[in-house]
């Protein structure tokens, strides 16, 4: 895996005093709490913004956003505005609440995003195309924010947390992505589950393979169906760990 990193920075000892870390995004109030308090232990000032609250203007330094837990339901009984407006929360809130707080921070320290998002989004299940379709969005959207900002000092990372994730846990990894020396990583997809860490591979091709005089079916079967199967490595999830 070749980590995608953006411009060289750092936080200048001489930064503000104030660092302002904004919250969005369903997330239970004893875990906000217990996230808000672990910050005020490293003089962070987190609150929490509701859909429609603007975001701080002044001291600004990240932003965390979190999805909501979507009710498993089969795809064939989905409904499609059901499916539009939980996308609509999963994912174009997150859009609004990222443009609003690049544009909050600072021109030359910059700042952070994260998106935490649920696990099972990313390795998949059964009953869960909508909660799975948008976490996989944010996934595009949070690696687009760090291709575009590659010369800002702006960064974009997503967490992928299971249901029962520690929130202590949770917000040591937040706290090194937005003010440790992960600060300069950008464009990755973390998972925290179950005591277990995991960075994935970005999605790129793992077998290639050219003929000049092209590919028919039988062509094609020998080579997936009998050389290329059993070079694909193992698929492993979060309920593996």
């Amino acid at each position: 895996m070749r980590p995608l990193r953006g411009a060289h920075f750092s936080l200048s000892s001489e930064h503000s005093m104030t660092f302002r870390v904004a919250l969005t995004g369903p997330l239970a109030e004893q875990n906000r709490t217990l996230i808000a308090k672990a910050f005020a232990a490293h003089e962070i000032d987190c609150s929490h913004y509701a859909v429609g609250e603007p975001l701080p203007g002044a001291d600004l330094k990240a932003l965390v956003t979190f999805s909501p837990t979507l009710p498993p339901q089969a795809f064939d009984t989905l409904d499609v505005s059901e499916f539009e407006k939980e996308h609509d929360c999963a994912l174009a809130q997150r859009f609004s609440f990222s443009q609003q707080a690049i544009a909050a921070f600072d021109a030359k320290e910059g700042g952070s995003i994260v998106h935490v998002v649920p696990a099972q989004g990313i390795w998949g299940r059964a009953l869960s195309a909508s909660q799975s379709t948008a976490t996989m969005a944010v996934v595009a959207l949070s690696r687009s924010i760090a291709l575009d900002h590659q010369d800002r000092p702006v960064t974009s990372n997503v967490v992928a947390i299971d249901s029962e994730y520690d929130s202590a846990e949770l917000t040591s990894l937040l706290l090194y992505l937005i003010r440790g020396t992960g600060r300069s990583m950008t464009g990755q997809l973390l998972g925290m589950e179950r005591k277990t860490i995991r960075v994935y591979q970005q999605p790129r091709p793992a077998l290639v393979a050219h003929r000049g005089d092209g590919w028919d079916q039988a062509r094609l079967a020998d080579l997936i169906g009998n050389d290329w199967i059993t070079q694909r490595p193992a698929e492993t999830g979060g309920e593996s760990a």
